[in-house]
């Protein structure tokens, strides 16, 4: 908790001290034994810091720590929760798309989409559907892509959750999935971005991507991160 005050009011030195402080407690103690706590440290560490580092914008600083985190993840899997492993992951393939990491975001996705428990998550696992689509674009992978944003909008409309904003997304990125020229997916990109600004606040579906920042960055060229 001190962590994330610490961020709210702006004392990111503080913020990092803490967070220093929480993943310095298996080097201080003998926890060979504590397979439990050490799972929790793991986890809880992990979530914190990706989410101070993706809310910061700190995407490079963030791909650091992928190995570690992703040989955790494989090594805890079955003894974290859902709600956890799901989290953690998404936050990675966040990352991995901001740094064209695209095999890396695209096994994120695989765990993700083939966990059997995700569906009892429906905001995770409508933004893993969402994270997919944007991979799809990013690589021109899009000769399914209808047939894949089908998939999420009929998962919406079955949880309730393919409301206004939501159509405007799911449509708006077939539209772009469907440009024919680089010229035309910017124009594209642009038009997107301009409606969700009228969405910003009324979408809290995709809570895990900052989808005008994202769409801004592909309309103007720039890195997700600046």
């Amino acid at each position: 908790n001190l962590i994330f005050v610490s961020e709210k009011l702006a004392n990111s030195e503080d913020s990092l001290r803490y967070l220093k402080l929480l993943k310095s407690i298996p080097a201080q103690f003998a926890l060979a034994n504590q397979e439990d706590l050490r799972i929790k440290l793991f986890a809880s560490t992990v979530s914190i810091e990706l989410e101070l580092l993706t809310k910061r914008g700190d995407l490079t600083h963030a791909l650091k720590q992928l190995l570690f985190i992703d040989e955790g993840l494989d090594r805890y899997e079955e003894k974290l929760s859902v709600a956890r492993r799901s989290f953690i992951r998404l936050k990675l393939t966040v990352v991995c798309l901001a740094n064209k990491e695209w095999n890396h975001a695209r096994r994120q996705l695989s765990k993700l989409l083939n966990d059997p428990e995700i569906d009892t998550h429906v905001v995770h696992l409508a933004n893993a559907y969402l994270l997919s689509l944007l991979l799809d674009i990013e690589t021109g992978n899009t000769e399914l892509f209808s047939y894949a944003q089908k998939n999420m909008q009929r998962y919406l409309k079955s949880r309730d959750k393919y409301h206004e904003g939501e159509q405007l997304i799911s449509q708006g990125l077939l539209k772009i999935a469907r440009a024919s020229n680089n010229i035309e997916r910017s124009e594209r990109w642009q038009e997107f971005c301009e409606k969700l600004e009228r969405f910003q606040t009324a979408v809290n579906t995709f809570e895990f991507i900052d989808l005008r920042s994202w769409a801004t960055s592909r309309w103007k060229n720039l890195s997700y991160e600046e």
